[in-house]
């Protein structure tokens, strides 16, 4: 299996994906070896290969802000937004009657010359329109937002009684999870429960075209946040005629 990465649409040099085998078989192209590649601001794709065939691909991209100002400038921060930063990932475990969200957080420029800053997180899922569910207890949840993209763990009880959210509780309908940072609406993501699963949308549909994006899984559910549209990125044209 091949990885073949891109810039701006122009070709880094792809690599085999044997990472382990480096040390012993130093002819293989290692990932971190002696095809790794600088990276400078732009837009990136990962896109793999098996036999010929691309499976799967993903944009990302490299951003970056100045330091300082003026004579206080002490050159720039670089960080890594990827497309999950605007979605949010559901996991529901029938088996073990769990749910688990995440929901994707980048700082960004606000972060300046400081490592992280911290927010107040508070979340809201609705059913049918009506609030059942939200974050444990009357104080919100803190997190720090680092410039790069993160996953933040968000728990989710019961409004009646403040128990944690189970799969049991996720009856068939309309659901809306509300993330708001600093009492400010950051993320809102909507989906809907039928017959003990989330109905695949956008991007995560069986049938999406092209078929070869990473963020799909049997499990866990990708949900794209509505207040934002996702970029309409291009896939480059990948040579597959040799390794």
């Amino acid at each position: 299996m091949y990885v073949h990465r891109y810039k701006n649409g122009e070709a880094l040099g792809e690599g085999d994906t044997s990472v382990w085998e480096c040390k012993n078989r130093p002819e293989n192209k290692c990932l971190m070896g002696k095809n790794s590649f600088k990276v400078e601001p732009g837009l990136y794709w990962m896109i793999y290969s098996e036999n010929g065939k691309i499976f799967s691909a993903e944009w990302f991209e490299v951003r970056s802000y100045k330091l300082g100002e003026g004579r206080f400038a002490k050159g720039q921060k670089y960080y890594a937004y990827l497309p999950t930063t605007q979605m949010a990932q559901i996991e529901l475990d029938p088996k073990e009657d769990k749910v688990n969200v995440k929901v994707g957080l980048a700082g960004e420029k606000e972060v300046g010359d400081k490592y992280s800053v911290t927010k107040t997180l508070k979340a809201e899922l609705k059913h049918n329109g009506k609030a059942f569910a939200g974050t444990p207890g009357k104080n919100p949840h803190k997190v720090n937002l680092y410039p790069n993209t993160t996953l933040e763990t968000v728990n989710l009880s019961l409004l009646k009684n403040n128990s944690t959210l189970k799969y049991k509780d996720l009856k068939p309908g309309k659901y809306e999870l509300n993330i708001s940072l600093d009492g400010k609406g950051y993320r809102k993501f909507i989906f809907e429960m039928k017959d003990g699963k989330i109905v695949y949308q956008g991007r995560q549909k069986e049938s999406t075209q092209p078929v070869e994006r990473m963020i799909a899984s049997e499990k866990s559910y990708w949900l794209w946040n509505t207040y934002t549209k996702e970029p309409t990125y291009t896939i480059p044209t990948v040579d597959l005629s040799t390794p």
